[in-house]
């Protein structure tokens, strides 16, 4: 299902592809974490709940509620980081991961 999120600047992002889950385990930021890119606020709860079936297969076991926002992977110590950006970003939900 494509989803669609209205920017802070009111443009309109239409996702192409379906949403994806990336997992940072021991590297960025801190803590163990996950972000569920190409889906919008309304839908956190399905964000969730692909994190924790993709996180079994890791051995996850805790997924916080999660944080809506846009995200835009980029480089940062040499390593790929993914900064907030509402212009260019894409949305998506952060959770923390145990």
């Amino acid at each position: 299902m494509p989803y669609s999120e209205t920017r802070p600047n009111g443009k309109i992002y239409r996702a192409r592809k379906e949403p994806f889950v990336e997992f940072f385990l021991g590297d960025w930021p801190d803590e163990d974490s996950a972000i569920v890119l190409r889906i919008d606020r309304h839908h956190g709860k399905e964000a969730r709940q692909m994190v924790i079936e993709e996180g079994k297969k890791q051995g996850i076991e805790l997924v916080n509620s999660g944080t809506f926002g846009w995200w835009r992977q980029s480089i940062r110590n040499h390593e790929p980081f993914w900064d907030y950006d509402s212009v260019n970003g894409m949305p998506g939900w952060f959770f923390n991961v145990e």
